[in-house]
């Protein structure tokens, strides 16, 4: 039960709040707001491409293949855990039927209720507990963001483990690893097959419970957590071993690292993977890719991109740096749009022009794709084309890049501001707090979550980097800012009750 003064003070009167309760309100809640914004789109916007066309080959007996779309191949493209839940829904429900659809917005809420619970349940401190309520608008607030925009995408799965995996170790740290064991071997399996970040940060944090908590190393305990690790091992090693005799390569996690690396950095000018990457270089947008990628298989296909990013760290490393400081800017201060692609008015345009247009790769599918460049270096360009009509194609350009220019930068879109900047700099803001704060600082939930939260965004900020990915860490950002915010309430309290006996 959460029963405190601090609710007491917040208008809850005097009856004790259950987190059960306040869990099924979430839950009643974030359905109702998902029927409501997803009346119109069953089975359109809920099957997120690959994961979706993986999900379906699987259910459909084929096997984990069909990335892109049918007779693509055997695939490692797409996480194992992801793939498995969706394909199960679809092997009851129906391939990507409507049905399916609405199974998995109530999987996915009940997901984020089962976070929800534990982040409640989760003891951060004697001071910080009474606040814990706050827990539920934060929470809320950030779970909204990605059920206001999507359908029941990756993100679900990604929050519930990083919060899973947080309340396993704060509690394998305060009662000892063998106390959680179930818990942990549960882990163990599923984080191999759905987040490497999550399943390197566990292995960090058993060490340190070993090295950092002598009372702990003990014959039990060691055991428990040699199992814990042998079961990673195997869960790795089975995946990549049924990767090696499928594609003819051992593939422990997902295939696609490589390519992400490419279109993020050797070919993009920020280093921020956007709308216009997909349709010009992403198999799943671009049909000639995907034939490429059909013809060559999976492997040969990322070799290429795996080759080139390579060729491309070596000479051009201080172009790579400036791209991580770019990322790093946008997942620490502020998350742009990643939507920088606008319809081009091919209706007007000479048949002649749109074909030379479309042979450079400026418009792809009747999209600019090259909104980010320079005016002058755009002239240039269709200067060399000799188009028939230079200026008409000009002025569609300009006009359509400042639309996107302003999407990007969040000028114009009140909802776009408030998510680059709720996502970004409050969180950063609220670690930074937590570590001038001492009571923070030296909190085992602070700092747990705050070297799962390093260890997970690492390779995004390292390799590539777009918005979506910041709903991964909403679980985190969620810890970040509540314990912001209680310390903050308890400064206040604490003022005002000086103030009170002041008068007194």
């Amino acid at each position: 039960m959460i029963r405190t003064n601090a609710i007491n003070k917040l208008g809850f009167g005097s009856q004790s709040i259950s987190a059960e309760w306040l869990v099924l309100g979430y839950f009643l809640f974030s359905l109702s707001v998902s029927i409501v914004l997803r009346a119109n789109t069953a089975a359109v916007d809920g099957f997120f491409a690959e994961l979706g066309n993986v999900s379906a080959a699987l259910a459909s007996g084929k096997g984990f293949a069909d990335v892109f779309g049918a007779a693509t191949g055997p695939t490692a493209w797409c996480p194992v855990l992801n793939v498995l839940c969706y394909a199960i829904v679809f092997k009851i429900f129906g391939v990507k039927s409507v049905a399916a659809f609405w199974t998995l917005i109530i999987f996915r809420c009940l997901l984020f209720s089962i976070s929800l619970w534990w982040l409640l349940k989760l003891e951060y401190s004697p001071k910080f507990d009474p606040y814990k309520i706050w827990l539920v608008p934060i929470f809320l607030c950030y779970t909204t963001l990605v059920i206001y925009r999507t359908g029941p995408k990756d993100s679900m799965f990604s929050i519930f483990l990083s919060v899973f995996t947080i309340y396993v170790l704060v509690g394998c740290w305060r009662e000892g690893i063998s106390t959680h064991k179930i818990a942990l071997f549960l882990l163990a399996l599923l984080l191999p097959l759905a987040s490497i970040t999550l399943a390197i940060g566990v292995v960090i944090l058993l060490t340190a419970i070993f090295i950092m908590r002598k009372s702990q190393v003990n014959v039990r305990n060691i055991t428990v957590g040699t199992i814990a690790l042998a079961v990673m091992f195997m869960s790795f090693g089975g995946w990549g071993l049924y990767n090696r005799a499928r594609l003819g390569s051992f593939i422990p996690y997902k295939s696609n690292l490589w390519f992400e690396m490419y279109i993020s950095n050797v070919v993009d000018q920020d280093g921020i993977l956007k709308y216009s990457n997909y349709r010009i270089y992403h198999p799943y947008t671009n049909q000639q890719v995907a034939k490429s990628y059909q013809t060559k298989g999976e492997v040969s296909f990322l070799e290429e991109y795996h080759d080139a990013s390579i060729q491309y760290l070596k000479q051009e490393p201080l172009d790579f740096i400036t791209k991580v400081i770019n990322r790093g800017i946008n997942i620490f201060i502020f998350a742009k749009s990643e939507r920088d692609i606008e319809l081009a008015s091919v209706e007007e345009f000479k048949t002649s022009d749109l074909l030379l247009l479309e042979k450079a790769g400026l418009i792809v599918d009747n999209y600019w794709v090259c909104l980010e460049q320079s005016p002058g270096n755009i002239q240039s360009i269709l200067t060399n084309l000799t188009l028939k009509d230079q200026d008409l194609v000009f002025d569609d350009w300009h006009k359509k890049s400042n639309t996107s220019q302003a999407r990007v930068n969040n000028l114009h879109d009140p909802n776009e501001l408030i998510k680059g900047l709720i996502t970004s700099v409050l969180p950063t803001l609220a670690i930074i707090f937590g570590l001038m704060v001492p009571g923070i600082r030296n909190n085992l939930v602070f700092l747990i979550t705050l070297l799962l939260f390093v260890v997970s965004i690492g390779p995004y900020l390292v390799i590539s980097w777009t918005p979506r990915y910041q709903s991964f860490q909403l679980g985190f950002f969620t810890i970040f800012l509540f314990m912001m915010l209680a310390q903050l309430l308890i400064y206040f309290n604490d003022k005002r009750e000086q103030n009170l006996k002041g008068l007194k």
